[in-house]
């Protein structure tokens, strides 16, 4: 577990341009898609709702959750973002107000939020314990704090070293980066019981679950690709399930807690 400060620059300059290829596997398809609903799905939101996402990026999520009748407020520190999230919200006629601020640091009162969402985004910021203790403060006491982020720990990202390591061995790969490596952008590296640890004395775990498996892994995005799309996309959903069972083995782990509040730290 380390927590490393990112370029102050970066972060205010941040654009995710780029980051995803304009093609990819089913593997990645399946991943990008479903994590926004399962994020959403475990903030248990209900009509009129204050909820707040924190990394909103281009605002998609912060959309998706006023389409279910929540009131919206989307925050990113990076002034790129937040012009391409008010844009999206306004493209897709979303009443979605998209604000500007630090996680570590949100700019609303104690609480105020019925739900905070966080959808990966927390291993990029500079203090992710400091960003879900404040999670905790705009919280109302039975609010619910949602973060899904990528686990590193995983069974496909096990499996993928392995056969990895046994490829370079006979020179069939070289020596560059590969996706189970931490990125330079990341400051923390998580895993299922990496998560729990951060999550300990600030939130109340009400639920987790995993999302997807193998991602990544050599071949697999190619097999599914040769598939018909229905095979292919019911083959990821029966994989999805398993994950949801099993947190730890998932390639995202998606993790649900309720405040603890300054007063009920000091009685534990």
């Amino acid at each position: 577990m380390f927590e490393r400060l990112p370029d102050k620059k970066q972060v205010v300059e941040y654009d995710d341009a780029g980051v995803i290829p304009v093609y990819y596997y089913p593997d990645t398809d399946y991943l990008f898609q479903m994590m926004g609903v399962r994020t959403i799905e475990m903030a248990l939101l209900e009509k009129k709702d204050l909820a707040l996402d924190v990394g909103c990026g281009i605002g998609k999520e912060a959309a998706m959750m006023a389409e279910r009748g929540a009131r919206v407020i989307g925050l990113d520190p990076s002034k790129i973002m937040v012009k391409k999230a008010r844009d999206w919200v306004n493209s897709n006629n979303q009443e979605v107000s998209i604000v500007r601020g630090a996680a570590e640091y949100l700019p609303f009162r104690e609480n105020a939020f019925d739900a905070v969402t966080c959808k990966g985004a927390m291993d990029h910021f500079a203090s992710p314990r400091a960003t879900l203790k404040d999670f905790s403060r705009v919280l109302k006491p039975d609010g619910r704090a949602v973060v899904s982020l990528a686990n590193f720990e995983s069974l496909g990202f096990k499996m993928a070293r392995r056969i990895h390591a046994m490829r370079r061995k006979f020179k069939l790969v070289g020596d560059g980066p590969t996706p189970w490596d931490v990125p330079k952008d990341h400051t923390v590296r998580f895993d299922y019981l990496v998560l729990k640890a951060y999550m300990n004395g600030v939130l109340k775990r009400s639920g987790m679950i995993g999302h997807s498996m193998f991602w990544n892994l050599h071949q697999w995005g190619r097999i599914l690709n040769s598939l018909p799309k229905r095979v292919s996309w019911t083959i990821m959903q029966f994989l999805d399930e398993i994950a949801k069972l099993f947190p730890m083995l998932g390639d995202i782990i998606i993790a649900r807690g309720t405040p603890i509040k300054k007063g009920d730290r000091k009685k534990e």
